[in-house]
């Protein structure tokens, strides 16, 4: 388990979420720790167990970011993990980010899109992935030369006591077609119902 110090961790600043703050990791620029204060650690908690839970399961970490381990960081819960990082070696953005930039995208930018969806939610049907807070800034857009890839960077693990749907498939098959649903009315549809 690595260890560092928050001062250590200040001048790698990415941003900050609701519960916790997220950091180029220190010891390896192709990694960012995830901290939260140990009293608001709960969503933490929650990930580090999931992912040690995907990955006793074998679950390829192709759409969301693998995980390194637990991080020590006095005061906080943590863990590090995979960062995304687009061609140019910079943190991938929120597709959130580029939707806004684009404004309303063309025919070619929803077809990708459309690719680029139905490609993550394969991807969490087949290994049973349980998000727990599907919205368009915890996906990120990965831009490598000419390809492109959507990844799940946070919400991600069932926010219930006894997490069911993670050990009993249909269970989980169901909550993720239930949330994808919300997810895909809520954020998606808006972005197909322009004319092109």
């Amino acid at each position: 388990m690595k260890t560092y110090c928050i001062e250590d961790l200040k001048p790698f600043f990415i941003g900050r979420g609701t519960e916790r703050m997220c950091f180029r990791s220190p010891s390896d620029p192709r990694c960012i720790v995830k901290i939260s204060p140990k009293k608001h650690a709960k969503q933490t908690l929650r990930e580090i167990d999931y992912f040690r839970f995907l990955q006793k399961q074998n679950v390829p970490f192709h759409h969301i970011p693998e995980f390194k381990g637990e991080v020590r960081v006095k005061g906080y819960v943590g863990f590090e993990q995979a960062a995304v990082l687009d061609g140019n070696d910079s943190v991938s953005k929120p597709l959130l980010f580029y939707l806004n930039m684009c404004g309303n995208p063309g025919r070619r930018e929803k077809d990708i899109l459309k690719k680029l969806l139905t490609e993550l939610y394969q991807y969490m049907y087949k290994y049973n992935i349980t998000p727990c807070d599907l919205n368009l800034n915890n996906i990120l857009l990965n831009v490598s030369k000419d390809s492109y890839k959507l990844v799940l960077v946070d919400g991600v693990g069932s926010p219930f006591l006894i997490p069911i749907g993670q050990y009993v498939k249909p269970i989980g098959r169901k909550r993720l077609e239930r949330k994808w649903r919300q997810f895909a009315k809520r954020d998606i549809l808006p972005i197909f119902a322009g004319s092109n």
